[in-house]
This record gives structure tokens, sequence and C-alpha cells, in this order.
């Protein structure tokens, strides 16, 4: 994936003036009043080698595909799905040290997503146990009965949790098939609306959301954004007509964000992609710099303890919950470069 020029701004679409807010489950978003905003599009170095060392196999050779991967930083236990036991994707953790995967979630319906609440006492997952996705939390350690957090007609996915475990951000899709970003306050039930995106994190510090939302510039691709959660503050952060920038992870700090690439658009963005290399964007202003460059699908990253990250994998066949640690930007772009010709992904 190679880029040529400069930083160059755009005038873009997308700055949400205000939020709507109400008590129960999501219903067809009002159309947001939008200003003009600016996007960048970034300038990116091409790969020269390996950003990263020591990668590890995390959930080893279970049987069927493991995915969706979060760690919980106080246990260091790892979250996932996995359909290896199973018709349907169902939640298991599982020590990163290794071990036995435990299984959390049962009966009917895809279990997908999992996030940990801040304390480690909570997972909030995606499930279409009921028709469409909805979103759901059970105790971490799967006992009592699970609590239903959204109904809507449509779908509901990707929970992230406020560091204060007060709220969950999520996506979900209108009656027209456009995905929004929401937020919930768990005591009470109050939704609000931000604005069109997928797959919302919520900062380390609380204050900001990043996700991923379709080009203005009609490419098709997803970009990498961040907004403030009271829908203030809307600022692109990856962008490029050459290929998408999917699932942000924030690093344990805030500053840095860790994406996946595409070059192929899936119309599930639940699912798999195709084709998807790791990449980690400073938020001081520096350019991305490629993580992975594997034939392989290497997506759906996030971090963990001691700066590694977190990502599903399917290098050996099946789709695996690997990590590996970012060692940094080898060297800067220097002009034209053999091996990534002129819009070679």
């Amino acid at each position: 994936m190679i880029l040529r020029g400069s930083i160059i701004l755009l005038s873009l679409l997308t700055l949400l003036t205000g939020c709507q807010s109400f008590s129960g489950r999501p219903r067809t978003p009002a159309e947001p009043q939008l200003t003009h905003h600016q996007e960048t599009e970034i300038f990116v170095p091409p790969f020269r080698g390996h950003l990263y060392n020591d990668l590890a196999h995390v959930t080893g050779e279970m049987p069927g595909s493991a995915f969706d991967a979060d760690v919980d930083m106080e246990t260091n236990t790892i979250v996932f799905a996995s359909d290896g036991f199973s018709e349907r994707a169902k939640i298991f953790t599982q020590s990163i040290a290794g071990g036995t995967p435990i299984q959390r979630t049962f009966g009917a319906g895809s279990d997908i997503q999992p996030k940990w609440s801040p304390d480690g006492k909570w997972i909030a997952f995606a499930s279409d146990r009921d028709g469409n996705f909805d979103l759901y939390v059970i105790h971490s350690d799967g006992s009592g009965g699970a609590w239903q957090i959204t109904q809507g007609a449509t779908d509901e996915m990707h929970p992230s949790w406020s560091p204060d475990g007060k709220f969950l951000a999520y996506c979900a899709k209108d009656t027209d098939g456009v995905w929004y970003l929401w937020k919930v306050k768990l005591e009470g039930s109050m939704h609000t609306q931000l604005v069109p995106g997928l797959f919302p994190e919520w900062s380390p510090d609380g204050s900001r959301l990043a996700f991923q939302s379709p080009s203005s510039r009609g490419t098709g691709f997803d970009e990498i954004w961040v907004i403030g959660v009271d829908g203030s503050g809307l600022t692109p952060v990856v962008s490029d007509p050459h290929f998408g920038a999917i699932q942000p992870s924030w690093d344990p700090y805030g500053d840095r964000i860790v994406f996946a690439t595409i070059t192929e658009i899936s119309a599930r963005p639940w699912e798999a992609p195709r084709a998807a290399d790791l990449w980690i964007v400073d938020l001081n202003g520096s350019p991305p710099y490629r993580l992975t460059d594997h034939s392989a699908q290497d997506y759906a990253p996030c971090w963990g303890l001691d700066g590694r990250i977190y990502f599903s994998s399917d290098r050996r066949g099946g789709h695996r919950v690997l990590s590996l640690k970012p060692i940094g930007p080898i060297s800067p772009f220097t002009g034209d470069d053999p091996l990534f010709p002129e819009g070679t992904p």
C-alpha cells in the first residue's frame, strides 16, 4: 500500500451539531444536521520489513475459529468468540498464558464481538439469538442470565465500554441500511445518537470515540475518525482512496490507534475481511505505519499488556487469536519504491 504525495486537505462533510436522546430501544435516527469539515489524506510510508517481533499464537489449535478478542489487563485474560464447539459462535475466556478455553454463553444464535467491562466483572457482546443482532451483558463467569441492552428492529453491534463502566458505545443500522454510532447509559437505558459510522471504540480517558465511517469521496471504503463523546470535534485520522481503514483500537494511553486495512469491501462488516493487514497511526500527526504484510487475514486488533497487540488471523488456515509486539517504523519514505509500484496495496 503506497500513497504518493504530501498531506492534502480536502473539503468534506460532517460535523454533528446536535444529538438526540431517548429512553428505551434504538429507533430509526433522524437525519443529523451537518456542517462542512475537512479531511486529511494521509501520506503513508511503504512497508520495509516486519515492524513487530515476538509473534505468538494465543488460542492454540482449538477446533473451529477464534476471533474478536478483547483483553482484561487486570487478570491477563482474553475473551473471544469461537465456533469450535458449536454450530454458531459462542463467547469464551482464556488465560493469555494458556490453558483451556471456558465457554461463557450457550443457546441459539451467534454470540460475537465480546468486550470486557473496565472492572472485569462483565462482558458485553452482540448476539442474533432473537433474530437480528442486539447487545447483551453477562457476568464474566457466565453465571446468571443475560441482560439485553438493545431491542431494535435492525442490527445493533460492537459494544465498547466507557472507562467508568457507566456507558456503552455501539453501532446500529437504521431502516435505510445506514449505520450510526450510539451510546447508552446503562442506568436508565438512555440512548443517544451520534454520527454515521461503525465499530466505535471508547478512548482511555473517556472523552472520545474512534470509529470507521464510509468515505465521502465515493470510493466505497471506510475511513478512521475520532469524535468527542458529546458529538463534537469530529476529526479525520486515516483516509485513502486505495484502501479501507477499519476496526480502530486505542492504545492504553490514548496516543495511538491500531487498525486494519482492507482492499475489498464487505456488505457484512462483522465478518472477517478477505484480505487485511494491521497498521498503527500516532495521533501526534505522524503518518501511519504498517505492522503486518501477509497474504492471510490480520484483522480485529486490540491492545493488551506491555504494548502487545492481539488480533485475529488465518495464518494457519483457520482463524485464531495471535499477538505481537510493535517495534515502530523502520525507515521513512524516500521516493519511488520498486517493491510497491503506484497503486499497489
